[in-house]
């Protein structure tokens, strides 16, 4: 039953990953999740890869791509055709994507923020908390364009 519901649902995943990847900006990440073996009577890891348009589109969408692995083979075959800039953390996965099409790669703005706070708790440099406040003022500032865009606020906040 399952596998019949799923095939139905095809020409709806096609179309949500051709919406997605019609946005110039897409936004990847990818993340473990544990998928049962039944043969060997426990569980193996597999990767759940989320596909989003830009963060100012203004019509969001994320399309989901469940993969055995994690390899830079499944960017590739799911971003097979679109060009644009990928929006991704570091991860070396991402790079075989960036080589093809027309792509501008993108770093994760909360993924560099999470390694200066890591450094902060281990007291390791003084400039990481430097880091963590202009980035703060860089989010306020993203919070207030977005006000404005949305017309509740007249002015950015001081």
């Amino acid at each position: 039953m399952s596998g019949r519901t799923g095939a139905q649902l095809t020409p709806l995943c096609d179309a949500l990953r051709e919406f997605v990847l019609s946005s110039p900006v897409v936004h990847a990440d990818e993340t473990s999740i544990d998928l049962l073996d039944p043969g060997a009577g426990k569980t193996k890891t597999a990767y759940m890869w989320a596909y989003a348009r830009g963060a100012f589109d203004p019509e969001p969408a994320v399309v989901y791509d469940f993969c055995a692995g994690r390899g830079g083979k499944y960017p590739v075959e799911f971003l097979k055709g679109w060009s644009g800039t990928l929006v991704a953390d570091m991860y070396a996965g991402y790079d075989a994507a960036l080589k093809l099409e027309k792509r501008t790669g993108a770093g994760c703005v909360a993924h560099a923020r999470r390694k200066f706070s890591d450094l902060v708790k281990a007291n390791a440099s003084p400039v990481a908390q430097e880091a963590i406040q202009r980035i703060a003022w860089l989010y306020r500032v993203e919070a207030d364009a977005k006000l404005m865009a949305s017309g509740n606020l007249s002015r950015p906040m001081p």
